[in-house]
């Protein structure tokens, strides 16, 4: 039998004493060794403190007198409850925990099984483009206008020579354009320029037109500009947006079509592959914090910025408390003694769940929610609900606490 009562009024506090809470919990505990030992263990907390005071008062039953003998009283505070009794509820209650619940979609962080293709110049012209380490670099807008904005692309050292003949024939670019494939379908790109190649993307010299004379054995090393209108929003950041939109095929196809001033053609395909995205994952933060494992990594993706929300779960090192870490830069600290505090409030309250106000967030379109869950035979605080929103994905997940190994 549980006894749970609280204290209102005492004749010894003063007037602010009287308005704060009191919760106390008692219950009888019987020897399992010997049947006439018994003791009542009880516990006090108020309002405004995060310890709980705890004694045990130890009895002696005498059957043939029929009296209760008073024993000692031990003073229990920060003793911990049957290991073995707490981790045999902790697997009862593994059970009860439902699986991950997530809706739409998430970010491709790996790439690398992406393999970058090499082309050779086809065509008619005696304008021939090769290189050995053509590279494409990407930028964007910085904003979007009218719900659009450009995705630029840098084809860089591309060199452009003229095919040997043994009767030398003077020969000019006359025009370049630039096509990208979109669903087998090659379409046009705009603001296409050349400029010598330099060892940064931010430094070209463009030429006012696309014509160029060429030498016979000469080579030229050029870097050709590409943009496409894309729908949606560029990067909110620089990283975010050195990078082909999410909405363009990977890798991206661009081909260079050349016309000489003869009026032959000639193109070469050369193919564009997103580095991957600084996204945190589980592994990240684990070398990131140079410990042995998480109790929990959960994230929802926002896809149409490239980016990831998150809540970790681990104990901190040495001292073996519970962290808490959100992704909007925020961590909170939870002992054993806090812990107890919200299983008493949980049990004075006759609840199962406590929305941690303290912890939720509302940023934008994105939305962090932290729930803790007791349960309903002992109030032990045994798990945390996580519930993650962005535009675009949200994510449900319960966490089963290792309260046997928090202190």
């Amino acid at each position: 039998t549980i006894l749970i009562g609280r204290i209102d009024n005492d004749d010894n506090v003063d007037e602010n004493t009287e308005k704060l809470k009191w919760f106390v919990e008692s219950k009888w505990v019987y020897d399992q060794q010997n049947e006439t030992l018994l003791s009542i263990v009880s516990s006090v907390k108020t309002g405004y403190e995060q310890q709980i005071w705890t004694k045990k008062i130890c009895f002696s039953l005498n059957e043939q007198q029929m009296k209760i003998m008073k024993g000692e009283t031990v003073h229990l505070s920060g003793q911990e409850e049957n290991d073995d009794n707490i981790q045999a509820r902790l697997e009862e209650l593994k059970s009860k925990i439902t699986v991950p619940k997530r809706e739409g979609p998430e970010i491709i962080i790996n790439n690398s099984e992406l393999k970058l293709r090499k082309y050779e110049c086809e065509g008619d012209s005696l304008v021939r483009m090769t290189g050995n380490n053509i590279t494409v670099t990407a930028n964007q807008d910085s904003y979007a206008r009218d719900g659009k904005f450009k995705n630029y692309f840098f084809i860089k050292q591309i060199i452009f020579s003229k095919k040997p003949l043994a009767v030398d024939k003077p020969i000019s670019v006359a025009q370049v354009s630039v096509q990208y494939q979109d669903h087998q379908t090659w379409k046009e790109c705009q603001d296409v320029a050349i400029a010598p190649t330099t060892n940064t993307h931010e430094d070209y010299s463009f030429y006012s037109d696309t014509i160029l004379n060429l030498k016979p054995d000469t080579l030229m090393s050029l870097t050709v500009r590409a943009s496409i209108v894309v729908n949606g929003n560029p990067g909110r950041d620089r990283s975010a947006r050195q990078r082909a939109h999410k909405s363009l095929p990977q890798p991206l196809k661009l081909k260079i079509n050349v016309v000489d001033n003869l009026g032959e053609t000639c193109s070469l395909i050369v193919e564009q592959c997103n580095s991957p995205l600084n996204i945190e994952t589980k592994e990240s933060y684990l070398k990131k914090l140079d410990i042995p494992d998480l109790i929990a990594f959960v994230y929802a993706d926002d896809c149409d910025r490239d980016e990831r929300i998150f809540t970790v779960i681990y104990l901190e090192k040495d001292v073996q408390h519970l962290i808490i870490r959100f992704s909007y830069g925020t961590y909170f600290t939870w002992e054993k003694k806090y812990m107890k505090t919200l299983e008493f409030n949980a049990k004075q309250n006759s609840t199962t769940e406590l929305e941690l106000d303290s912890m939720n967030k509302t940023s934008e379109s994105d939305e962090w929610k932290t729930t803790a869950l007791f349960d309903s035979e002992t109030s032990l605080l045994y798990g945390l609900r996580i519930q993650l929103k962005t535009k675009t994905s949200k994510t449900e997940e319960t966490i089963l606490l290792p309260v046997d190994k928090i202190k």
